[in-house]
């Protein structure tokens, strides 16, 4: 698989590793097969009361048995990105080429792990009005969301919803209508003021680029872009064609999701 980026990732899947070159350092994230979020913390009964998060089933432990922590190299991501010495991010949009590459579970636990760690407040912005499910994930109202304030319907505080300490979520609304007119007057506003009147970092749930209309218009108003790919049945020809309508925005790295790992979990645990 080829991108035409300068960023890097390093993609590993079973005998084939594929690799995009370029000056990042690699970055590398294995997420088990139908792994659910985990609330890790004293509010874990909670969060799961309110859609936050909920322990893995059996049936997910053992899929995941033998894989790295999700929420740790989650972590590893929104370190390198928002907390790095040159030029940190103030936001990021996870997206990929088609639907059901896992991107929103992504986003959501690595919005999760930046609030546990940032001392700035954190907002997970969902922008995807092609197939919304935040709203679902923390027992939210649908509307009114980011679609109803872009169109000044209503106010910052009807759509911003505190879900956890620290983490704040702005649902995606109803912006099928206009969707491109929505999207342009996001991105007229700085990374860091998307929806607060306040400094936010930002993470954002982006509609797939492929096929979606207006997904590469979405990638367009991150400051940068981190791409997901589900191992073994995204084609690679969708891949291909997705890095090429991201040639031009800030792709941070690509993450290859419901991959089996050829390194050693002991070896996983150090790296």
């Amino acid at each position: 698989m080829t991108t035409h980026r300068k960023r890097s990732a390093v993609l590993e899947n079973g005998a084939n590793d594929k690799t995009v070159t370029g000056t990042r350092t690699p970055t590398q994230i294995t997420v088990a097969p139908e792994t659910a979020l985990a609330a890790r913390n004293g509010r874990a009964a909670s969060a799961a009361s309110r859609g936050v998060g909920a322990w893995p089933t059996r049936r997910n432990e053992r899929a995941s048995r033998g894989m790295p922590d999700v929420r740790e190299q989650s972590r590893r991501l929104s370190v390198s990105l928002f907390m790095r010495e040159q030029s940190p991010v103030r936001s990021v949009g996870f997206t990929s080429a088609i639907a059901g590459e896992g991107k929103s579970l992504l986003a959501l636990t690595t919005a999760a792990v930046l609030a546990e760690d940032s001392i700035e407040p954190v907002l997970l912005l969902e922008a995807n009005w092609e197939h919304p499910t935040l709203h679902e994930h923390f027992g939210l109202p649908p509307t009114p969301g980011l679609a109803e304030w872009l169109r000044g319907e209503c106010s910052e505080e009807d759509v911003r919803h505190e879900v956890a300490e620290n983490l704040s979520v702005v649902v995606a609304g109803d912006g099928r209508a206009d969707a491109v007119k929505l999207l342009r007057r996001l991105r007229e506003r700085s990374a860091a003021y998307k929806v607060t009147s306040s400094p936010a970092l930002l993470i954002c749930d982006l509609p797939p680029v492929v096929t979606c209309g207006y997904g590469t218009l979405a990638a367009s108003t991150m400051e940068s872009v981190v791409m997901v790919v589900r191992a073994g049945v995204t084609p690679e020809d969708m891949v291909a064609q997705a890095c090429s309508q991201l040639e031009h925005l800030p792709i941070e790295g690509v993450v290859l999701n419901q991959m089996s790992s050829r390194i050693p979990l002991w070896l996983q645990r150090i790296l």
